[in-house]
């Protein structure tokens, strides 16, 4: 083995960067041997994809018995596409016909490079990726090439402070009516208010709701939900995928004046009784209850192929077998940067003296050198420090046309960070 070790680090230990930053790190070489190399050079590039398949139907015309018939069959149809947003090359030593000699030992070369202002956030999905990756190559003559290869998170900024809609408090009402024709019931009415729509990933969510049962229908429950909701379109086709990032039951409001607090990641039921029906008993109500925002992607619209990302609250009213839900729905506003209203809602954050590594997958602090806290800290120095968490949805960031011998620094599973509070 030519190399003992060959891999790359980041200066920035989060790999968390914004459109315009500048990007640097080294690439490592352990080398068992003096050898003469072609050259090393590192390559950083960022694109996105989508695929998905539908099922459509095909019309055949066929003879038979002197007769012709249409004959019909489903059939999968795979669509896909993609696009790139740019792609950096940095030679680093080498390259062309000025060939490297490596001695026996450890190597260290520096390289950097500056990312493209206008550039989408990271993104992973079940149908499609906006990604962005750092490849080091040690070219060998007439043989194999050492690659290493690791992911980078984008995360652009979206200041809740400057979209003015963000801190207008929203509502959201709805009826539906059981039976049909003469059997038709007296309406349910449902309403859902928010004392604004912008909220960023740890953020507590306080919601209001009411129910009015003016049916002879006892209602299950109902239950509330935070809801990702994903175009993907290529060539006029798409496919829509709803994620469910957060969702809790809440039965018997007829039984409560006030729903208790749900502690982060725990959908308790609460009581078993049901909303009687009835104008008198029927009208429950439900105020000021609070759920976390869990650490989702930050919104952003991603160009031509991954049309855009709606988070949504939605509230449901259950009526029971044979009926279909009553849902309430309004759109959030998901950002980076809080409004300054909500600033005291979140607990200081000491800063560690440790820079984390690319291979830490908890919660990390930003580092005050760090490119996206110092921006924010600088508009906004009384907000605590904002972290990194995982994005809940993940994927693989080893390719089709990625040889053999790559690696993928701390592997090849991989999930954005995004900036999150709490």
């Amino acid at each position: 083995m030519v190399l003992a070790k060959f891999y790359v680090t980041l200066d920035n230990g989060s790999c968390v960067f914004l459109p315009g930053q500048e990007i640097k790190g080294s690439v490592h070489v352990w080398n068992d041997e003096p050898k003469i190399v072609n050259g090393i050079y590192v390559e950083c590039r960022g694109s996105a994809q989508v695929s998905f398949t539908r099922t459509e139907q095909q019309m055949n015309t066929v003879y038979r018995n002197g007769r012709s018939h249409t004959q019909v069959k489903n059939i999968t149809v795979h669509f896909g596409s993609s696009e790139n947003y740019f792609k950096h090359r940095v030679t680093i030593n080498g390259g062309g016909t000025n060939r490297l000699t490596l001695a026996k030992g450890q190597h260290q070369f520096p390289f950097s490079f500056v990312l493209p202002h206008q550039i989408p956030s990271s993104f992973e999905g079940v149908h499609g990726n906006v990604r962005y990756t750092i490849r080091a190559v040690y070219e060998r003559r007439l043989k194999w090439n050492h690659e290493c290869k690791i992911p980078i998170t984008v995360n652009s900024i979206m200041d809740l402070n400057a979209i003015p809609e963000s801190s207008i408090p929203v509502q959201a009402s709805g009826f539906k009516t059981l039976g049909i024709l003469c059997c038709k019931s007296n309406p349910i009415t449902a309403k859902l208010w928010l004392d604004r729509c912008g909220y960023v990933p740890g953020e507590k969510i306080y919601f209001n709701a009411e129910v009015e049962n003016l049916s002879r229908k006892t209602m299950r429950g109902t239950k509330v939900q935070i809801i990702e909701v994903r175009e993907e379109k290529m060539n006029y086709h798409g496919v829509h995928v709803v994620d469910y990032i957060l969702m809790f039951f809440l039965e018997n409001l007829f039984s409560r004046n006030t729903w208790d607090r749900i502690p982060r990641e725990s959908y308790p039921r609460i009581h078993k009784r049901k909303i009687q029906s009835g104008s008198g008993m029927g009208k429950s109500s439900h105020h000021n209850s609070s759920c976390c925002l869990f650490k989702s992607p930050v919104l952003q619209y991603y160009r031509r192929i991954l049309q855009h990302l709606v988070a949504t609250a939605q509230f449901s009213v259950d009526p029971g077998a044979l009926s279909f839900n009553l849902n309430v729905f309004h759109n959030l506003l998901i950002g980076n940067v809080p409004l300054r209203s909500s600033f005291a809602h979140f607990q200081p954050r000491i800063v560690g003296h440790t820079t984390p590594t690319q291979s830490d997958s908890s919660s990390n602090v930003a580092n005050s050198g760090d490119g996206i806290a110092s921006l924010i800290a600088n508009d906004y120095p009384d907000l605590p420090p904002p972290s990194y968490e995982e994005c809940m949805f993940g994927g693989n960031i080893r390719e089709a046309e990625d040889s053999e011998h790559v690696t993928y620094g701390a592997g090849d599973s991989y999930k954005p960070r995004y900036l999150t509070y709490g």
